[in-house]
């Protein structure tokens, strides 16, 4: 959701906080944001981790104030994860699976 955010040029804020409930590192949300592709998204500075409710009030209020705030990021996650954003990848992917039927069988 944060690269069609940036797609956007909306704020991302991305929860990294279990709430009041202390949960193991194995559990907790904030694993995700260790793997490989979200590392590279939270890299660019186009996405803020949350790690408290007051952090995400205090950065709530800042977006709403300021949206333009880390708007270079954004550019960089949209540029560095999107191949074209023309509302079309949708047709593009149907037509590879409709290509791939086809090699499998005359389905046309």
């Amino acid at each position: 959701l944060g690269v069609e955010a940036a797609i956007f040029d909306k704020p991302i804020l991305s929860i990294a906080y279990d709430g009041p409930t202390p949960v193991s590192s194995s559990l907790s949300v904030a694993r995700y944001y260790r793997y490989e592709h979200l590392s590279r998204v939270i890299q660019t500075g186009g996405m803020r981790l949350v790690y408290s409710f007051d952090e995400l009030v205090k950065f709530t209020n800042e977006y709403l104030i300021h949206p333009e705030q880390d708007r270079d990021g954004r550019q960089r996650i949209v540029d560095e994860n999107t191949f074209r954003v023309d509302g079309k990848a949708g047709e593009r992917i149907v037509q590879i699976v409709l290509d791939r039927m086809c090699d499998i069988g005359d389905l046309r």
